[in-house]
């Protein structure tokens, strides 16, 4: 975590803890990260980024 309290991570993928990402931040990938509406593109990406660290 950043003093803030936010997690440590580039575009969704945590940069301290292998295999882990995060949804759902504010300005996240985009103003609509934080919400039901813009969530899903987020999560999108993270599945595909995560695929690709499970078969590397």
């Amino acid at each position: 975590m950043n003093p803030d309290g936010m997690p440590l991570h580039r575009q969704e993928i945590s940069t301290t803890h292998p295999r882990l990402a995060y949804l759902g931040i504010e300005f996240q990938r985009s103003f609509s990260s934080n919400t039901l509406r813009g969530v899903h593109r987020d999560a999108r990406f993270v599945a595909g980024a995560l695929k690709q660290q499970l078969t590397r």
